[in-house]
Parts: structure tokens; C-alpha cells; sequence
């Protein structure tokens, strides 16, 4: 446990040096990972995609064990939007000890000097979906939301954090404050995942955030819409108004990181089941 702990402060501190450190062009990443251990092996699907030049991107993936096991996810990614889905089902009869999947979205978009109109904003994120009940042993399934704004201009970092969504409709709004004129980048990931094992006794997990997620940027004092170098309007439509849920959401951190975490580590090359 231990050393996932130490890769999620890793994988945290990365991210941020990464933003801040330069501009990230403008990009879409998705990734969707499936992987049944035992029985066959290893066999392990994935489909990893990063891409600057379309609207969006949509990745899938399943595997399947011997005797009825199974994993699947599926990734949509588009310029302030995110879907996400895990799900993961261990089968007595199957010789194989676990099932892990991964949903893993991510969008960079720049901001030119003057989008941003003046002096404060609003980031709102949309989040609504549902997550398995939690089994009595092991992670189970969850999701996470990191987020990174960089000020370009004036390098330094306006607002960064990480967000563990509930079901049901979960606005998360924030007022930053951006220097008038200063260019400005904005990194969202959003994950989703699901693992299920011989202890779960057959149980089905998952994780469904499809068609939940989405990133808004109002400028307040009655400034015009934010429109990103992609061309994707920001602007919050009324129904994403809403309070925030309560902070206690911040104690699952740790949990649902570390496993997100694991999960995103490099994996060894697809095998084909026989």
C-alpha cells in the first residue's frame, strides 16, 4: 500500500510540474484499459489515443477470462466535456484472482491573452453518474477529477486540485482571479475505475459517469462568453448552478487515488487470449 501511496504523491507532483512548467498545446487524450490476470496469463486490452487535431475522441476496451470474467471501459473526450465508465465482474468459476479497468480522460486548452476578459472567473464542473455500492473488502470501483489552470503570462498556478464526485448531480464551482490580459491554460482529468476479485464473491462493479462531465468558465461582470484556442464555448448554461457537496468527499482521496493511480502505470503489451 505503501508504495501506491508514494506513486499517487508522484503522479500528482508530475502533473503539476508539467503544467506549469510550459504551455501544453492544445490536446485530447483518452484512454480505456481492461485487463482479466489468470487463467490465460495476463491478457490485457487497452486503447490509448492523444490527438490535437480532431473535436474528439472515443476509446474502448474489454477483456475476457476463461470462465466469466470480465472488464470494460469505455472513454469519450471532447473540449470541456469528459464520459467516462469502468466496470469490472469476477466469476467464481474463473481461475484468475482479479479484473481491473480503467476510464481515464484528459483535455488541454489555451486561453489567448484577452479571452479571459477582466479580473475574475467562475469554473464550474458538472458531475453526475453512479458508482457501484462499495464491498465490504477492497477498493471496489470509484472516480476522481484533478484539474490544473496555469496563468502563461505571468507563470504561476491560478487553481488546482482534485475532486471526488458522488452520484447524482455534483456542481463544483470556484471564482479565480486572472490578471486582465494574461494568457492562461487550463488541464482537466477525469478517471473512473473498477476492480473485482475472487473476494467479491461474483459481484459486479462499476463506475458510470457517461455523458456527465463537463467544465464550465463564466466571466462575471457581465463579460462575454470564454472561448478556448479550440473553439469550444465555455459559457454555463443556468442548470449548472448548484452548491457544492460537502468537503468530506476530500477523506476518500486516498483510496480512490491510489488505486487510479495503479492502474494508470505503464502496462505490458497486449496478449491475445488463446
Amino acid at each position: 500500500m505503501r508504495s501506491v501511496l508514494l506513486a499517487t504523491v508522484a503522479v500528482a507532483a508530475a502533473f503539476a510540474a508539467a503544467t506549469a512548467a510550459q504551455a501544453l498545446p492544445n490536446q485530447l487524450v483518452s484512454n480505456a484499459t481492461a485487463s482479466v490476470s489468470g487463467g490465460c496469463g495476463s491478457c490485457g486490452h487497452s486503447q490509448n489515443q492523444t490527438d490535437s487535431t480532431v473535436p474528439s475522441l472515443t476509446s474502448t476496451a474489454s477483456d475476457a477470462g476463461a470462465g466469466g470474467s470480465f472488464g470494460h471501459a469505455d472513454v469519450t473526450t471532447t473540449y470541456g466535456t469528459q464520459h467516462v465508465k469502468a466496470s469490472a465482474f469476477w466469476a467464481a468459476s474463473d481461475p484468475g484472482p482479479d479484473v481491473q479497468t480503467l476510464a481515464f480522460s484528459e483535455y488541454d486548452e489555451n486561453f489567448a491573452p484577452g479571452v479571459l476578459v477582466t479580473g475574475f472567473y467562475n469554473l464550474n464542473f458538472l458531475i453526475s453518474g453512479t458508482l457501484s455500492a462499495q464491498p465490504t473488502f477492497g477498493p471496489g470501483s470509484g472516480a476522481a477529477l484533478l484539474w490544473d489552470f496555469e496563468d502563461l503570462t505571468h507563470p504561476g498556478t491560478l487553481s488546482s486540485g482534485t475532486f471526488i464526485p458522488g452520484a447524482g448531480i455534483t456542481p463544483l464551482s470556484m471564482t479565480i482571479p486572472v490578471p486582465v490580459g494574461d494568457a492562461a491554460s487550463l488541464r482537466v482529468e477525469f478517471e473512473a475505475f473498477a476492480f473485482a476479485g475472487d473476494r467479491f464473491s461474483g459481484q459486479t462493479l462499476s463506475a458510470d459517469f457517461s455523458h456527465t462531465v463537463h467544465t464550465y468558465i463564466d466571466a462575471v461582470n457581465g463579460g462575454p462568453d470564454v472561448i478556448g484556442q479550440s473553439g469550444h464555448d465555455y459559457a454555463t448554461p443556468t442548470a449548472a448552478s448548484g452548491a457544492a457537496e460537502p468537503a468530506a468527499w476530500a477523506l476518500m482521496l486516498i483510496g480512490f487515488g491510489a488505486l487510479g493511480s495503479a492502474l494508470r502505470r505503464p502496462r505490458r503489451p497486449e496478449t491475445a487470449c488463446a
